[in-house]
């Protein structure tokens, strides 16, 4: 299996996190993430996305919904149902997915009609920053989508972890 490309992810700041993109010497872009407000905003490559998480219903506390805005409007949804980590949505009019791979170290697959296109791994348990392998070629969309939700996840599981 050869890999594409690979894009680094370096995590800085606690409270209100600055996920910087990178491949080789060439910045992507950063997403600039706010958890008290479950929302990041991404600039880079000309454009400008905002990913929201949004909280929980009482009628359905496991189901996590995800959404991308470019200028305010919807443009990718994905939802997440129950206690495992299962991320279904629709991409382009095609299915897409996001499984989880492994445990340790943790790791996560996009599939697009049961193609890999991408593998999001952290280089440690202990460790905040990420590896994307890209696997076929895939839009920076749909990366940046899918490492949001990853993210997203990883600090819920830290939150839960810290707490017992």
């Amino acid at each position: 299996m050869q890999v594409a490309t690979e894009i680094r992810v370096s995590v800085s700041g606690y409270g209100r996190q600055v996920h910087q993109l990178t491949t080789g010497r060439i910045n992507l872009g950063s997403l600039v993430y706010d958890h008290k407000i479950r929302e990041a905003t991404f600039i880079g490559d000309g454009e400008r996305w905002i990913l929201k998480q949004e909280k929980p219903t009482l009628s359905s506390p496991l189901t996590r919904h995800y959404k991308l805005y470019q200028e305010e409007k919807v443009i990718l949804s994905a939802s997440r149902t129950g206690p495992g980590f299962m991320v279904a949505f629709e991409y382009e009019k095609h299915p897409a997915s996001l499984v989880r791979k492994s445990y340790t170290p943790p790791s996560y697959q996009l599939l697009v009609d049961n193609r890999v296109m991408l593998m999001i791994k952290k280089p440690g348990l202990l460790k905040r920053d990420a590896i994307l392998e890209i696997m076929s070629p895939v839009d920076l969309l749909l990366v940046v989508f899918s490492y949001f939700i990853v993210a997203t996840h990883w600090r819920l599981v830290r939150l839960q972890a810290t707490r017992q």
